[in-house]
């Protein structure tokens, strides 16, 4: 009865080795497929974007283009604005000094105002 069921089970481990290596082939050969779209789709991507760097590489130099001339127009716009700064803010600095001298004399001759009120009240 033992040899019996030695040789059953020894025949349905080789039918399950079998099966097994099979179903694993069929596995392989879908991964081979899935490979195989998945090269196809990276040369249809190579080839896209290799399209887009043509088109960006000739708008790259109209982007250029556009860009230098927005700088030359923003140069010549404000050229002269660092002099007409400068002035301003010398005149600003001549104003504040005029301010705060004429402030000083002020508040001296009020000092002197009261030193005379004093003195001559004493």
């Amino acid at each position: 009865m033992e040899a019996m069921r030695q040789s059953w089970t020894d025949d349905r481990l080789d039918d399950f080795r079998a099966e097994t290596q099979r179903r694993f082939d069929e596995v392989g050969k879908r991964f081979d497929k899935v490979e195989g779209e998945v090269k196809a789709l990276g040369k249809r991507m190579d080839a896209r974007f290799g399209a887009m760097d043509a088109r960006f590489g000739a708008m790259d130099a109209r982007l250029d283009a556009r860009f230098d001339a927005m700088d030359a127009r923003l140069d010549a716009r404000f050229e002269g604005m660092e002099e007409r700064f400068d002035a301003r803010f010398d005149a600003l600095q001549r104003m504040m000094l005029w301010f705060c001298g004429t402030l000083i004399v002020c508040l001296l001759g009020v000092i002197f105002a009261q030193a005379w009120f004093v003195m001559t009240q004493l």
